[in-house]
């Protein structure tokens, strides 16, 4: 039996994704890019931001690239290229990742996988990376304040500037869990899809 090739599954395109990748280039990257753009006397306040934004693109984009095409599903392209646009990408994160936790888990219940899937690591991302912001724009508003007026830092900012440090930390604890756990169940399912493909196609030609 024959089928036509245009109608024979092809095998998962996106390339496997490497969890060190994104757990050495988020935090580390950053802050070597920091150190390099201050030598060379940058004059972008932001610049360390630019390798963590680089590296949650690629890793939505290979991401939403293995996953199912379902409706409220975000592209691969459209979920990672706005994540470069300053401000937007602090709310876009919650088109872009917020919702893949749950998509890797239909899409690994689908293929009935024997792995256990926490889908709250993605949701965690967003909320932890909002509450982040505000708050050092909170302690940066209060330390601007008490410079101001020559008192030195009061206790309030101090408490401030320690909690959105708390907070920060538990934002880059959440993002490396995500990137290692989420990585290696995707693989698992872009392995088991190309098995599936593969048979089938096999089938097709036989």
């Amino acid at each position: 039996m024959s089928l036509d090739a245009s109608k024979t599954p092809g095998p998962a395109t996106a390339p496997p994704m490497n969890a060190w990748f994104y757990m050495l280039g988020f935090l580390p990257g950053a802050i070597v890019f920091g150190l390099f753009a201050r030598s060379i006397q940058l004059p972008l306040e932001f610049v360390p931001q630019i390798p963590i934004i680089i590296i949650l693109a690629t890793f939505c984009y290979s991401a939403w690239k293995t996953l199912h095409k379902r409706e409220g599903r975000p592209a691969p392209l459209v979920a990672a290229l706005p994540l470069f646009v300053p401000i937007l990408n602090i709310f876009w994160i919650y088109f872009a990742v917020y919702p893949m936790g749950k998509a890797i888990k239909e899409d690994a219940e689908d293929l009935n996988l024997n792995v256990e899937i926490d889908d709250s690591f993605s949701r965690a991302f967003c909320h932890l990376q909002f509450a982040t912001i505000a708050a050092f724009v909170l302690a940066f508003l209060l330390t601007f304040m008490d410079i101001g007026s020559l008192t030195g830092l009061t206790a309030p900012t101090i408490v401030a500037i320690i909690v959105a440090g708390l907070i920060l930390v538990l934002w880059l604890v959440d993002a490396y869990v995500m990137f290692y756990h989420y990585s290696h169940v995707i693989n698992l399912i872009a392995s088991h899809r190309l098995s599936q493909e593969t048979t089938l196609g096999d089938g097709y030609t036989s």
